[in-house]
């Protein structure tokens, strides 16, 4: 056949590539002579139609055939799976739960991660909105990162780039009182520029939102805070108490506007208009805000961080050109962004969404092995119909889809209860997590087709080498009974799934312990003070209160039970201070260093018990003391390089600013470095300065077995102060754990939950395969106890398989427990050793679970009538 008269080459591969091999060579040589006849009488380009019009029938034909037999076959497997339902209820049960209860997990964790990918992206303009952040160098090269700018120098912004199109100053006032009549509420409330509502989406309920913030005596509120203070009442129109730090502001309610969604760095129950904040502060006081821009949608941002050098150096001063660099940081990446000394939301990073993520798809796995390894467990049922189907024709392919189809219609099963399972779960992960992610699975529309991704992809996990294993059995030898690949094979490999099983839960073990181990260390390190009974009662939100210290320690002092009393900024421990860079005349490092600065008041390091290594704390009655008087930590006079620290002075412009000290401060004392922040890192260098005018808080040390009485007795006082504040405390413990520790805490929840399913996953596949494997051996163990075995002994010889796999299994997951553990416990800079115990005991507690839950069935099968079972066989 010459080369014109040969089909087309293209479509010639194309069928033979589709047509099954016992078709291939016939239908494609008919085929040919076929073209080769039309070619000779009808000329080629009419044999060329003809082999096209064929590959097209033949194409439809096979699809229709195919898809025919598909749904055949998925027929076929619904019924066996029903008929294996009824036929064995228990094994359903276990496999289904199993499968659920793994792909609950990973649902909760999809809303997770899709909730925590959409922070700030129903704003209409998110794309177009950045904020602006300080990142300050010293010339040592300390890096500090802040959102805070001065409010006079951001809306220049607006002034000399065209392409910023809206600038939004935003100053927060946290948990100050709103009242209406004899209703108070503390709230967090925001002031801004009225340009707020052009930038973000705050969509109004009622009232105009172009006029809404126009009067510096209006606020607008959102829809929750307004239905809590007013209740049924229409708020619009009324006059609230606003509550400052000096004194009580009447303002009108002009605007009623949507909660804004969980999904915001921003929630904002109370806004009032910037003015208002501006008409608080003394004249000509500078301010600092945190600032948003929304820019031009050509402005290219990396363009304008350019010229921002310029910027600074005409409204700075030359010298914060070196020093000093705006960041322009996009509005969705806020949330999951580096965390700041300051910022409205304390966001998460992405090794949460990482964690989260691995521990959820580690789970899966786990249910998947967990139901393929029941699966192998029951080879011995099912290699008869095996033997069966491939004799009366079924070829290797038709058993693997038929098996696969079993598993997937499991997989959906799995799927249903998943989905109710998975609402139920979502409530205690909000709790755990302090999150109100919403149960909707129509949020984004990736979601639902993702769930049926994931129950594909669960089914083919479960199934797929069973389906391989059974099919590749021989008919003739399985009709024989004399399979290689029967009772044996499914028997190791259901074992094999178990050690896999067990390693990984193993492994959430070791880590559930080293977090637990972590936390109590945290929890008992001596920190450098003493925090032991120590309460703490915040009074900041009153500065008429505040500026009375001598009141306050009159009216709460008195009892028995109360050791002590300070008024001051800070605590230690829960806060680490402002970075600002300074510079001693002295210092043999001459660029200075970046020290966190922290405010505090009469006796604090004495109350504290924080040691003084060298010169005088501050005096209460020192005027030069507020004013021009600072103490160093060790760390702080090691960075500045000082030999003899107490004749020299710190200065800075920033530094100064911040306190509002006229010249460079004098040093009067140094302290033991202690951990004024979190164990995360290490003891930063830090320096104190004495602020007996606007102390933030009350500290109370209450002497042992006083707790009761001595609250009792405080919140009795408390009524007699004059001050419109309720009487709140914690303790300084719980002060730490909430605002330091709290992810760490719920690390450790979360690490303690994902053992704690993984290893009832486990146990479910443990007591599956027990349950089969004494079934299986119902004739051996009753011809055991008729030859005088045990119930003790048959109970060890049937346990005894599943001891190997644990113990296995401790081999596989030791290494990797330990190299996860330390490579979380780096982020700590101080830390609990780890110990070989906490593999032993990770190891005896799974070995212990797993021998109780297979001597369970095990002492049922040792326990039966031996007569029955034999005569059962």
């Amino acid at each position: 056949m010459s080369t014109e008269d040969r089909p087309p080459i293209f479509l010639e591969k194309l069928l033979a590539r589709l047509l099954p091999g016992r078709l291939r060579e016939s239908a494609l040589g008919d085929f040919a002579e076929e073209f080769a006849n039309i070619a000779l009488l009808k000329g080629l380009p009419r044999a060329r139609l003809w082999y096209a019009r064929q590959f097209v029938k033949t194409l439809a034909a096979m699809i229709i055939g195919e898809s025919f037999e598909t749904g055949i076959m998925l027929k076929t497997a619904g019924t066996i799976t029903v008929r294996d339902i009824k036929r064995n209820p228990l094994y359903s049960f276990i496999t289904v739960l199993g499968q659920a209860v793994g792909m609950a997990c990973v649902i909760v964790i999809m809303l997770f991660v899709r909730h925590e990918l959409s922070y700030d992206r129903f704003n209409t303009n998110a794309d177009r909105i950045f904020r602006l952040t300080d990142i300050m160098t010293t010339p040592a090269g300390q890096v500090s990162r802040s959102p805070l700018i001065r409010g006079d120098v951001a809306v220049k912004l607006l002034e000399e780039f065209p392409e910023v199109r809206q600038v939004v100053r935003i100053s927060p006032m946290n948990d100050f009182v709103v009242a209406y009549g004899d209703r108070k509420l503390s709230v967090n409330r925001y002031y801004a520029d009225p340009s707020i509502l052009d930038v973000f989406t705050l969509p109004f309920v009622r009232g105009n939102p172009k006029t809404a913030l126009a009067d510096p005596k209006s606020v607008v509120l959102s829809e929750g805070f307004a239905r809590k203070l007013f209740g049924g009442e229409d708020p619009i129109g009324r006059t609230v108490a606003l509550f400052g730090l000096n004194k009580a502001v009447d303002a009108q309610v002009t605007g009623i506007m949507k909660d804004m969604p969980s999904e915001s760095h921003l929630h904002i129950p109370v806004l009032c208009p910037f003015l208002g904040y501006e008409s608080m502060l003394p004249p000509g006081r500078r301010y600092l805000v945190i600032a948003y821009l929304l820019l031009d949608h050509r402005a290219d941002p990396r363009d304008l961080e350019t010229k921002l050098p310029g910027f600074i150096a005409k409204h700075l001063g030359d010298r914060y050109v070196s020093g000093t660099q705006f960041h322009l940081q996009p509005l969705t990446s806020i949330h999951l962004g580096e965390r700041m000394a300051i910022d409205f939301d304390k966001g998460r990073n992405m090794s949460w969404i990482y964690f989260l993520s691995l521990a959820a798809i580690l789970i899966l796995v786990i249910s998947c092995i967990n139901s393929a390894g029941l699966a192998m467990a029951r080879t011995s049922r099912r290699t008869r119909e095996v033997g069966l189907r491939r004799a009366v024709g079924a070829s290797k392919g038709q058993l693997i889809r038929q098996f696969l189809g079993e598993a997937t219609i499991m997989s959906f099963l799995s799927l249903c209860f998943a989905l109710v399972l998975a609402r139920i779960l979502l409530v205690f992960f909000n709790e755990m997590m302090s999150l109100s992610i919403p149960y909707n699975l129509a949020a984004s529309p990736w979601l639902l087709p993702a769930l049926l991704a994931l129950s594909g992809l669960a089914g083919l996990l479960s199934g797929l080498y069973p389906a391989i294993v059974l099919s590749s059995y021989r008919p003739a030898a399985i009709m024989k009974a004399t399979s290689p690949l029967g009772t044996s094979t499914g028997s190791f490999m259901g074992r094999g799934f178990v050690v896999v099983q067990f390693a990984l839960s193993i492994i959430f073990i070791i880590g559930m312990l080293a977090a637990h181990r972590q936390m109590d260390f945290v929890k008992s390190k001596d920190l450098g003070f003493d925090k032991s009974n120590v309460l703490h009662m915040p009074i900041f939100k009153d500065a008429k209160l505040a500026a009375n210290p001598a009141v306050i320690r009159s009216e709460l002092g008195g009892h028995p039970g109360i050791e002590d009393i300070v008024v001051s900024s800070e605590s230690p421990g829960s806060y680490g201070g402002y970075p600002l860079p300074c510079i001693s005349e002295g210092s043999t490092a001459p660029n200075g260093a970046n020290l966190n600065v922290v405010q505090v008041g009469d006796h604090y390091f004495e109350f504290f018990r924080i040691p003084l290594l060298a010169g005088r704390s501050f005096a209460a009655d020192s005027k030069a003391d507020s004013e021009s008087s600072v103490i160093l930590n060790e760390s702080a006079v090691r960075a500045l390089g000082l030999k003899d620290p107490l004749s020299q002075t710190v200065g800075g412009m920033e530094f100064e600013s911040f306190l509002g000290f006229s010249r460079p401060a004098r040093i009067i004392g140094v302290v033991k470095d202690f951990h004024d922040g979190t164990l995360h890192v290490k003891i930063q260098p830090t320096l104190y300065a004495f602020e007996p005018e606007n102390p933030h808080s009350v500290y109370i040390r209450v002497r042992q077995g006083y707790t009761a009485s001595v609250l009792a007795f405080l919140e009795e006082r408390w009524k007699r102060l004059p001050t419109h504040l309720p009487f709140t405390y914690l303790f300084i413990d719980e002060v730490l754990e909430r605002f330091q520790y709290a992810d760490d805490v719920r690390t450790r929840r979360l690490i303690t939950l994902s053992a704690g399913v993984a290893l009832a996953l486990a146990c479910l596949g443990v007591f599956g395969i027990s349950l089969l494997s004494a079934e299986r051996r119902k004739k051996e163990i009753g011809i055991r106890k008729v030859l005088g075995a045990s119930t003790l002994k048959i109970v060890g010889q049937l346990s005894k398989d599943f001891l190997g796999a644990v113990l296995l299994a401790n081999v596989m997951a030791w290494p990797l427990g330990y190299w996860i553990v330390t490579r979380w416990l780096r982020t700590f800079a101080y830390r609990a050793p780890v110990r070989p115990w906490l593999f032993v005991f990770a190891g005896g507690l799974a070995l212990f679970i797993a021998t109780a839950t297979a001597s369970v069935e095990s002492l049922r099968a040792a326990l039966a009538n031996p007569v029955d079972t034999i005569r059962y066989e």
